[in-house]
């Protein structure tokens, strides 16, 4: 726990010299994701569609994935900057919405019309301004076991842009070097009315975690219920591939 109370207020404290730029938010919060992993001891294993190298597209792209857990933001600024979207709830918590706020996440209010459009139309402008863009479009994290309906609003953003749409899959398989069953992707997984310091203080003591993103092709041009749908089919069933059951 002394661990845990260096690393917080430090991040908070560096996020905020370099609020107002996004481009460098991004890069600190990239730059701190890589220390943070190596301290809570996770491993990535990248796989696929040239294992998510970026395009050469006049825009930043759309990343969607599956959403399990807190640690899956980290381990995707781990590999490279980009701004995350995620819910006005997490910003309401004193610990997590303060330390996603001084990353530079986008919140967006599902509960009005007005304010999923107001976060749409910015995350067009990011994606015009060639930040990569990543969105957990279930709208919730899970157990990881299945994929959870995606809800269309992210994608039109994307359409808007010109924006390709790269899908991964997104898989703990591995905890304290065993299969992520039971417990063990429950120290991992995090979701329902789960508290995140508890969490975070369960995780620490562990190593051997190891996630699996395996990068998809990039979802064919349709209307944003069509793409999230294509999306969804092809994260499903690489999942499916992917997990340990």
């Amino acid at each position: 726990m002394a661990l845990l109370a260096v690393m917080i207020p430090t991040f908070v404290i560096f996020a905020r010299r370099t609020r107002g730029d996004l481009r460098r938010i991004c890069l600190r919060t990239s730059r701190y994701s890589r220390w943070a992993v190596r301290i809570l001891g996770l491993r990535q294993r990248t796989s696929g569609e040239r294992q998510g190298a970026k395009t050469d597209q006049p825009s930043g792209r759309l990343i969607v994935a599956n959403h399990t857990s807190w640690i899956d933001p980290l381990l995707f600024a781990a590999r490279r900057p980009a701004v995350f979207v995620t819910s006005l709830e997490v910003q309401g918590d004193a610990l997590l919405g303060r330390i996603c706020a001084a990353a530079g996440c986008l919140f967006v209010d599902r509960r009005t019309v007005g304010g999923l459009r107001g976060t749409c139309a910015r995350i067009t402008e990011i994606l015009h301004a060639h930040h990569d863009v990543v969105v957990f479009p279930e709208a919730t994290s899970s157990d990881g076991r299945t994929v959870l309906p995606f809800r269309p609003a992210a994608f039109a953003a994307a359409l808007a842009a010109s924006a390709p749409v790269q899908p991964v899959a997104l898989a703990h398989t591995m905890v304290d070097g065993r299969p992520a069953l039971g417990r063990r992707r429950d120290q991992v997984c995090w979701y329902g009315a789960m508290r995140f310091l508890p969490h975070l203080a369960g995780l620490l003591p562990g190593s051997g975690t190891v996630t699996d993103l395996h990068w998809l092709a990039p979802a064919d041009s349709g209307d944003r219920k069509q793409v999230a749908l294509a999306t969804h089919q092809r994260i499903a069933g690489a999942l499916r591939e992917l997990q340990v059951n």
